[in-house]
């Protein structure tokens, strides 16, 4: 059996995925008012905005 193999073998089920949660309540007026852009990466389909 190769390292590789056993390796695999050895990791099969190890890692575990926790169920995604979302939170109860989000206050919408935080985030009322004017956003700024602090930096950005060019993309090709906002180029005229």
């Amino acid at each position: 059996m190769t390292p590789s193999a056993i390796l695999a073998k050895n990791l099969d089920g190890v890692a575990q995925i926790n169920p995604v949660t979302s939170v109860a309540s989000v206050d919408l007026a935080r985030y009322v008012g004017k956003w700024y852009e602090i930096a950005r990466f060019p993309n090709r389909f906002q180029k005229k905005c």
